[in-house]
């Protein structure tokens, strides 16, 4: 799946901890990795790592991710009340 952030296309790709995350412990779908990533703030969380927090009315989803030139590989995704 491509999506577009900042002015590249990127593909996403899931790590398998990331995916896990997303449809077994939240039950959600990718339509909520979108939401985050196109809606949320975006920050450095080390020199390889960024992260993306999107505030909602229950909460903070907090999506970890690294970006390549042609790839956003998401490694963690968490729930914060």
């Amino acid at each position: 799946m491509k999506i577009r952030i900042s002015s590249k296309r990127k593909d996403l790709i899931l790590t398998g901890h990331c995916r896990n995350e997303l449809y077994d412990k939240y039950k959600k779908n990718l339509d909520l990795i979108i939401e985050i990533l196109t809606g949320g703030l975006h920050s450095k969380e080390s020199k390889e790592k960024s992260m993306v927090r999107l505030r909602t009315k229950k909460g903070i989803w907090e999506l970890v991710y690294v970006e390549t030139e042609n790839e956003l590989i998401l490694i963690h995704l968490k729930f914060r009340r």
